[in-house]
């Protein structure tokens, strides 16, 4: 997991041929000029979604991984705690959806959760569990981007 702002995210360039694609899209796109809906940045190789979601209490959430994307999840607006886990700690998990890359768990394990404020980011791995959308503050909606990046 990868845990900071905007204004470094070149710093991560060189890790993967798609990940400097999702990096140089972030830090020379305006995202505030993008409703939500999904965008394609380099078809199923990088694409964002602009989400708008309604925060929850984390014993309204659950746990996701991937396999084979790694998520960029950035703040676009204040409000937004994520929690993350290693993987191998959560002993059970639904099944797996191979097809939306997607894995759920729902184990009172507890993350540690990470506030993120508008303009900061975390790049979540397949290893990195993470349950999103967890109230941080008195918003209860917020607005950010997730990037998609097949690995």
């Amino acid at each position: 997991m990868i845990y900071d702002t905007l204004d470094h995210i070149r710093t991560y360039l060189g890790l993967s041929a798609n990940l400097d694609r999702a990096i140089e899209y972030l830090a020379t796109t305006d995202l505030s000029k993008l409703s939500a809906g999904r965008y394609e940045v380099d078809g199923a190789n990088v694409y964002l979604m602009i989400q708008e979601p309604e925060f929850r209490e984390p014993s309204d959430a659950q746990f996701e991984a991937h396999r084979r994307y790694a998520d960029i999840q950035l703040a676009l607006a204040d409000g937004e705690a994520i929690s993350v886990l290693p993987v191998e700690r959560i002993a059970a998990w639904d099944p797996f959806d191979a097809e939306k890359d997607i894995g759920f768990s729902r184990v009172p394990e507890k993350g540690t959760p990470l506030p993120l404020p508008a303009g900061s980011f975390m790049i979540l791995f397949p290893q990195d569990a993470h349950m999103p959308n967890l109230r941080c503050g008195a918003q209860t909606h917020g607005r950010k981007a997730v990037v998609k990046v097949l690995l």
